[in-house]
């Protein structure tokens, strides 16, 4: 179980909103690493592509002995199996001032405080026996927003070592940011930045992953389509593709000091040629702040820049994001959102 309590200020037109939101998380899915996307028979192999991971299916090359696996793994004969859950509940408040309560009326919305039921998450994944490493990943969740199931990570991932890397089929993150790949129980940041609710979170595709150990670079490119999620409420594209690139210029894992550096792109085609910005101030219980209606737009282009560095219990960093959309009207609209934390 982790507890957070993070106070933060919130303005809107010159008024102050002070919100304290608490999380509580319970996990069962344990073991985060970087750096198991380049290696064909490690001792742990990836688990999907946010950054968890399996234990080997394979014995130890020297000794022969099966490999020791967590409490929440088992060996089914053809595949390992690993089983996780996990559950997010929250509680949100706020304090206006007159001016925010007369803004928050007019745009038909009450900001109220209360307690909510975030999300709820069965996983279930495994590493198939096979001399080419192929992991499996199966993930279903409950959105407390809408009450609704939807089906998370899902896919299969296979190994390429002739890319330094591996492929993803199936439902997964498009890559595009550090912040919108990394699982949302263990994030670097608080929430998610206000300007990355315009991409989806999931999309119906193919990734390709690479990372080279020696200059320390990683990269990851797919292209993704409405296949299976028409009708959910992060359906939102008939197709986009995404790009991401990034370098450590200093990684040293024995003393926690990481430079991290990335640059994102991504391009893509709206649903029914239509676009809405919507996104609420980093609260999920949250009512939208930003909503911009529906409106026309025939493409988006969207760009991100990520800058972390981490010098043993400290980490700071910088990120940036911009938006262009192509109205049909041979116009287009820019947005620019910076963020320190």
């Amino acid at each position: 179980m982790k507890l957070r309590i993070h106070p933060d200020d919130l303005t809107t037109k010159g008024n102050v909103h002070y919100w304290i939101s608490l999380f509580i998380v319970v996990s069962c899915h344990f073991g985060f690493s970087d750096k198991v996307l380049a290696q064909t028979q490690p001792v742990s192999l990836p688990d999907g592509t946010e950054g968890e991971v399996l234990t080997s299916p394979l014995p130890d090359s020297v000794t022969g002995k099966p490999a020791k696996r967590n409490w929440n793994e088992f060996d089914l004969g053809f595949t390992t199996l690993k089983v996780g859950g996990g559950f997010l509940y929250e509680y949100v408040g706020f304090k206006q001032d007159g001016s925010a309560l007369i803004q928050m009326d007019s745009a038909g919305v009450e900001a109220k405080n209360e307690f909510k039921t975030r999300d709820s998450r069965i996983m279930l994944s495994g590493a198939l026996k096979t001399q080419r490493t192929i992991t499996w990943k199966l993930g279903l969740m409950y959105d407390g927003v809408t009450g609704a199931w939807w089906v998370r990570e899902t896919g299969v991932l296979v190994a390429l070592p002739e890319l330094s890397g591996h492929v993803f089929i199936g439902r997964t993150k498009e890559g595009f940011s550090l912040n919108k790949v990394m699982n949302g129980y263990a994030g670097w940041t608080f929430e998610r930045q206000m300007a990355l609710d315009v991409i989806p979170i999931f999309g119906d595709g193919v990734k390709l992953m690479g990372y080279l150990p020696k200059p320390r670079i990683f990269w990851n490119a797919g292209i993704y389509a409405d296949w299976f999620s028409e009708g959910q409420t992060f359906s939102t594209y008939n197709w986009q593709t995404a790009f991401r690139l990034g370098w450590r210029p200093v990684y040293d894992p024995a003393h926690n000091q990481v430079l991290h550096i990335g640059a994102s792109y991504r391009y893509g085609h709206p649903l029914n040629g239509q676009i809405r910005l919507k996104s609420r101030p980093e609260a999920n219980p949250a009512p939208y702040f930003i909503d911009t209606g529906t409106f026309p737009s025939d493409h988006s282009n969207h760009f991100g820049t990520e800058v972390y560095y981490t010098k043993g219990p400290l980490t700071m960093g910088q990120k940036s994001f911009g938006i262009l959309l192509h109205l049909r009207r041979r116009t287009t609209l820019h947005f620019l959102e910076v963020m320190l934390q």
